[in-house]
């Protein structure tokens, strides 16, 4: 899954046309490809920036590629999505799910890095690490006066637009449980 959505949002750069960059050769298009990914990830999470906002500032992990990867990781299934069977809790998307999508997109980039697609597995002791620094760089950002709000408008955003794809925007139901203590 996400490496389509990450194809959908970089198309141009993991698959640029031969006639489009005038390549004299498919070997010449692979090393464009291996260079587009080398600067993505040499620039640190730049691909996972969406430019810069009204104020000149920039929109830290509000590239629509990690709303897209959100949005279809945590809410589409109707029947087994944790943004659905936990709508409390994915009422704003956590941190921790935000930190999991950015290390699963770093980790189909990695996998352009020779100028093919060569699947890498996705394995926790490589990138745990990826999602921890994403983790530490929300957590720098929560601390600032004007993107910690700015992050926890994205998260919002981020539930509420999983949670309307996905056809199911009900607040939560009371279903009535309570405590007896004798």
């Amino acid at each position: 899954m996400g490496r389509e959505i990450l194809l959908s949002h970089f198309k141009d750069v993991l698959h640029p046309c031969l006639v489009k960059h005038e390549f004299r050769t498919e070997a010449e298009r692979l090393r464009k490809i291996a260079l587009n990914v080398e600067e993505m990830l040499f620039e640190g999470t730049t691909f996972l920036r969406g430019g810069l906002d009204d104020n000149g500032k920039s929109k830290n992990f509000s590239h629509p590629v990690l709303a897209d990867f959100c949005a279809q990781f945590f809410y589409s299934n109707k029947d087994t999505s944790l943004g659905l069977l936990f709508p409390t809790e994915f009422q704003v998307l956590p941190w921790s799910c935000l930190a999991v999508a950015c290390a699963c997109l770093v980790n189909c980039v990695h996998e352009y890095k020779t100028g093919m697609m060569v699947p890498i597995s996705f394995k926790g002791k490589v990138f745990g690490p990826v999602q921890v620094a994403m983790l530490d760089l929300m957590d720098e950002l929560d601390n600032h006066v004007y993107h910690g709000p700015q992050l926890e408008w994205l998260l919002q955003d981020i539930g509420w637009a999983g949670r309307v794809q996905s056809g199911n925007n009900s607040e939560n139901v009371d279903l009535g449980f309570c405590n007896v203590i004798d």
